[in-house]
């Protein structure tokens, strides 16, 4: 019932700021009833149907929090490292930074039962939420935890630190060599 309250809510929110039209909510809400998709904010995200910014505002309105994107943005890794990756995940949660003794997180859901005592288990401080998109959040999880095909091992990062110095002092003996003759 709550899941159904939410479609509708969302719905009548997006016709009231004019990012689709009342026979178009009529017709997604049928759409995602038939939808493999399970959140209906990730329906109309991954159909295209809604934009991001719209659906942001909506979700601000929705829950009466200030909305934030995190597509793009460098989160600081000592406070998403103070998280299980699982629990991040599971919760679709994510910290955005310190102000004072508030940490600011941004979740898909910040009305969720349970959600600021389960968050200060693993730090002391205030929790306050912003609301973002699920699917955005946890690609911003997965890209703090998950290991980049781009990252070097440091070992082999310094052995090839190590074999650039061995290169170019031979260019320099060789130089001076070339020099001397």
């Amino acid at each position: 019932m709550k899941k159904e309250t939410f479609i509708k809510d969302l719905s009548d929110i997006l016709v009231q700021k004019r990012a689709i039209t009342p026979a178009k909510a009529e017709d997604l809400q049928k759409a995602f009833a038939t939808s493999s998709i399970e959140e209906y904010e990730d329906f109309l995200l991954e159909e295209g149907l809604v934009l991001p910014e719209h659906m942001l505002e909506a979700l601000s309105h929705y829950y009466g929090v200030p909305a934030f994107d995190v597509t793009d943005y460098f989160f600081d890794t000592f406070y998403v490292r103070k998280f299980p990756k699982e629990f991040l995940v599971r919760n679709a949660v994510i910290p955005l930074q310190r102000d004072e003794n508030i940490l600011l997180v941004v979740a898909a859901e910040p009305e969720r039962s349970g959600l600021a005592s389960a968050m200060r288990e693993f730090v002391s401080y205030d929790i306050r939420f912003l609301v973002g998109i699920k699917l955005d959040i946890i690609d911003a999880i997965r890209e703090y935890y998950d290991k980049s095909v781009s990252d070097v091992p440091e070992d082999e990062d310094m052995r090839e630190e190590h074999l650039e110095s061995q290169r170019a002092n031979e260019v320099m003996t060789d130089e001076s060599d070339n020099d001397q003759e």
